[in-house]
C-alpha cells in the first residue's frame, strides 16, 4: 500500500496536486492506493479491490486525473505537452525542458 507522502516520492513535484486530488477521492471509501508511477509520459494510478458500485464511481475520476497528467509537467505543474526525451515520452514544459537539456550536457 502506498501513503500519499510516498506516492509523491514515485513521481515529480509537478504531479503532487494530481495525486492529492486522486487520494481525497479514494480515502472516503478507505480504498487503498497499491502503486503509483509515471508510463508513457502519464501519471498511473493503480488501486485495490472496489465494489462495483465504487468503482463506476471512482474509476472515471481517476481516468481523469491520468488523462490531466500528460498535460501538466511532472517537474514544475505548469501546462505541458508530451514530449520525447531519448525515446521516453514525459509531460514535460518547454522551460523544464530547456533546464534539463543544459543540465544534461553539463
Amino acid at each position: 500500500m502506498y501513503t500519499r507522502e510516498y506516492a509523491k516520492q514515485c513521481v515529480g513535484h509537478g504531479w503532487y496536486g494530481l495525486i492529492d486530488e486522486a487520494y481525497d477521492l479514494l480515502e472516503p471509501y478507505e480504498i487503498e492506493v497499491m502503486q503509483v508511477k509515471e508510463k508513457f509520459g502519464q501519471l498511473r494510478i493503480y488501486t485495490g479491490i472496489m465494489t462495483a458500485e465504487v468503482a463506476d464511481v471512482l474509476d472515471p475520476k481517476i481516468w481523469e486525473i491520468e488523462k490531466r497528467s500528460m498535460s501538466v509537467c511532472e517537474c514544475c505543474g505548469q501546462p505541458s505537452t508530451l514530449q520525447s526525451r531519448g525515446g521516453w515520452l514525459k509531460s514535460i514544459c518547454n522551460t523544464c525542458k530547456d533546464i534539463n537539456d543544459v543540465l544534461a550536457k553539463a
